[in-house]
């Protein structure tokens, strides 16, 4: 409060001196409104955020991530030996048309 608020409560002019610059040091410890209602709301997107992943997560339970890891090894050893033999097939095929 400042001093005139606390000279209509009745204070004389010391005292509302006094409890002027006692509010005043007391409220430099505070928060300024905008920056708080900044922080609530950087809070509640945060905390929305982690329900949705928790909720995407929730999609993976029961899922065998090494085997997944063994599937994809052996799907792209398979690519690459069909690879192989699709070249191998189009080179036979070049040769014969050039002969």
């Amino acid at each position: 409060m400042r001093k005139e608020d606390f000279l209509k409560l009745g204070l004389n002019d010391e005292l509302a001196e006094k409890a002027a610059s006692a509010s005043a040091e007391e409220l430099k410890s505070y928060v300024p409104r905008g920056d708080f209602d900044t922080k609530v709301k950087e809070l509640e997107t945060a905390n929305t955020n982690i329900s949705d992943l928790g909720k995407k997560l929730k999609a993976f339970d029961g899922v065998d991530v090494e085997k997944l890891k063994d599937d994809v090894a052996a799907w792209e050893k398979k690519y690459n030996a069909d690879m192989a033999t699709v070249k191998k097939e189009a080179a036979v095929d070049m040769a014969i048309i050039k002969a």
